[in-house]
């Protein structure tokens, strides 16, 4: 192996542009949304970052409701190379949902490079399995946090060779 690879790898993760989309309420999830974010971070993907990350500038709409819904929206569609979506238990997790479901919907070249992990006891309905198995987007069920960011690490690289190889 060359050893210019290991050096153009670590380059290729810190321009990677990954989105972590996960429930901000309660605020404890919120808060482990970050961690992850900046687990992924100090390990290399220095443009990991969460919807809130992004300065609210434009300002999508006058209503809140508008303007955030159009703010990630625009980042999954316009920023983002990886789609990391967290579902959580004991959280609100209907946001995530719908900028999920957009991605189907309305965003399918980036469902190659999205990867959706929900927490062991979160209830995921069929109508939530059903489109994921329909597009053949990779899930996987998480125990903990520290798993959760392994999971996604991994994840992230395997993206990283796919992206840029």
């Amino acid at each position: 192996m060359s050893s210019i690879f290991p050096s153009a790898f670590k380059n290729q993760k810190k321009i990677l542009k990954v989105l972590v989309l996960g429930p901000y309420k309660p605020l404890k999830a919120k808060k482990r949304l970050f961690r992850l974010r900046d687990y992924l971070r100090m390990h290399g993907y220095e443009n990991a970052n969460v919807v809130e990350d992004f300065p609210n500038i434009p300002k999508y709409d006058e209503d809140p409701d508008i303007h955030f819904t159009l703010k990630s929206r625009d980042k999954i569609r316009n920023w983002a190379d990886v789609l990391i979506f967290v579902f959580m238990c004991q959280a609100y997790n209907l946001g995530v949902w719908a900028e999920l479901d957009f991605t189907i919907k309305s965003v399918k070249d980036k469902i190659r490079l999205s990867v959706v992990y929900h927490e062991k006891g979160t209830v995921l309905s069929s109508q939530t399995r059903g489109p994921l198995k329909i597009v053949r987007m990779f899930t996987k069920e998480f125990p903990n946090d520290p798993k959760l960011f392994r999971f996604a690490f991994s994840f992230c690289t395997n993206a990283t060779y796919e992206f840029f190889l």
